[in-house]
C-alpha cells in the first residue's frame, strides 16, 4: 500500500527520515516539472514516486512563481497570506497591472468581456503550491541552520565543562528556545484546495493519505468530521535495516483496515517495546468510510458535498 503525501510537493529530511520506517515509498505530486529543484529531488530519491498530475504552461507558471518571489522580497516577504486578499486572481494580473489594462483593451477591440476570462482554477492551484513549496523549502533550510547551530553550541558547552559523555545535559538549547514551525498550519484550507485540484488530475489516486503537519489533521477532522480514528501506533523507533519486517506488518494492518466492513473502536499496537522515548514517534489513522478518493479530496473544494460510494474507504494517517 502506497500512500500519498499531502497537501505537500516536497518532503523535509526529518520527515523523510520518519516516513521511509513505516513505508517503502510514497506518492509525491507536483505542480509542474520544473518546480523542484534538484538537491530537493536527490533528497527525496528512492523513496518518492514523483507524479506531475498537469504540466500545461509550465513557462507561464514558472515565470509567475518567479515574479511573486521579486515582489515578495522587496515589499511583504516570504508571505502566501498574499493570496488571501487575491483569491480568484492570478497574481501581478489584477485590475491595477499594465498587463491587465493592455488585455482590457485587447479584449473590448475583440468584443469580449472581462467576465469571460475567468482564470482557470486549476491554473491558480498550480501556482499557489509553486509558491508554497519555495516557501516551505525557505523554512525547512531554516530550521535545518537552527538545528546544526543547536548542535554546535551543545558540542561548545560539552568542551567548556569537560563533559565527555555526549548524552549530558547541557540546559535550554537554541533548539528549545525556538519553536519549530509547522508549514502547514500556513493558509491550510487554501493549502488542501490547491492540493486537492492538483491530484484530481490523477487517474491513479491512492486511498492511503499521509501528512506530518498537526494543523493539516486537525483541519480535515474539521471539515470531515465522521472521519474516525481506527488505529494509534507508538514506539516507531527502528533502524532502517530492520524497517523491512515491520513495513510489511503495517501495511497488512492498514490493508485489513481499509477493507473491514465495520470498526467499532480503535485499535491500538506498539511497533518496538524497546523504543527509545527521545527518538521515538507514533502514528494516527483515520477513515473515512463510504468515499473513494476522488470524494475525499471534493470535500476540500466543496466542504458541502458529500459524494458516497458503498464499499469504499480512505484512510489518512498522521506521522510525528
Amino acid at each position: 500500500m502506497t500512500p500519498v503525501y499531502f497537501p505537500f510537493t516536497c518532503i523535509a529530511g526529518s520527515a523523510v527520515r520518519m516516513l521511509r520506517l513505516c513505508f517503502p515509498k510514497t506518492v509525491l505530486y507536483q505542480p509542474s516539472a520544473s518546480a523542484m529543484p534538484e538537491t530537493v529531488r536527490q533528497a527525496v530519491k528512492d523513496f518518492a514516486q514523483i507524479r506531475i498530475p498537469a504540466n500545461e504552461d509550465q513557462e507561464k507558471l514558472a515565470a509567475i512563481a518567479k515574479e511573486y518571489q521579486n515582489w515578495a522580497q522587496l515589499h511583504q516577504g516570504r508571505d502566501l497570506s498574499f493570496f488571501k486578499a487575491r483569491q480568484g486572481s492570478v497574481p501581478f494580473f489584477d485590475e491595477f497591472s499594465v498587463q491587465e489594462i493592455r488585455a482590457d483593451i485587447r479584449r473590448k477591440k475583440e468584443g469580449k468581456n472581462r467576465a469571460d476570462q475567468n482564470p482557470d482554477p486549476l491554473f491558480q492551484a498550480r501556482i499557489f503550491l509553486s509558491i508554497s513549496q519555495e516557501y516551505d523549502m525557505r523554512q525547512w533550510e531554516i530550521g535545518n541552520h537552527l538545528e546544526s547551530l543547536s548542535e554546535m553550541e551543545n558540542t561548545l558547552l560539552r568542551e567548556i565543562r569537560g563533559d565527555e559523555d555526549e548524552d549530558t545535559d547541557t540546559g535550554p538549547s537554541i533548539r528549545s528556545l525556538i519553536a519549530k514551525e509547522d508549514p502547514g498550519a500556513h493558509m491550510t484550507a487554501e493549502r488542501l484546495n490547491a492540493w486537492a485540484r492538483l491530484a484530481l488530475c490523477d487517474p491513479e489516486i491512492p486511498n492511503l493519505f499521509l501528512t506530518t503537519s498537526t494543523a493539516v489533521m486537525e483541519m480535515v477532522c474539521e471539515l470531515i468530521p465522521e472521519a474516525g480514528r481506527v488505529l494509534e501506533v507508538e514506539g516507531i523507533s527502528l533502524s532502517p535495516d530492520t524497517a523491512g519486517q515491520w513495513q510489511d506488518a503495517l501495511a497488512e494492518c492498514l490493508s485489513r483496515i481499509e477493507l473491514a466492513e465495520n470498526i467499532s473502536e480503535t485499535e491500538t499496537i506498539t511497533a518496538s517495546e524497546n523504543a527509545d522515548p527521545a527518538s521515538a514517534f507514533s502514528m494516527k489513522v483515520y477513515r473515512v468510510s463510504g468515499t473513494d478518493s476522488c470524494g475525499f479530496l471534493n470535500r476540500f473544494i466543496h466542504p458541502e458535498s458529500a459524494q458516497r460510494s458503498e464499499g469504499k474507504n480512505v484512510l489518512i494517517a498522521w506521522v510525528g
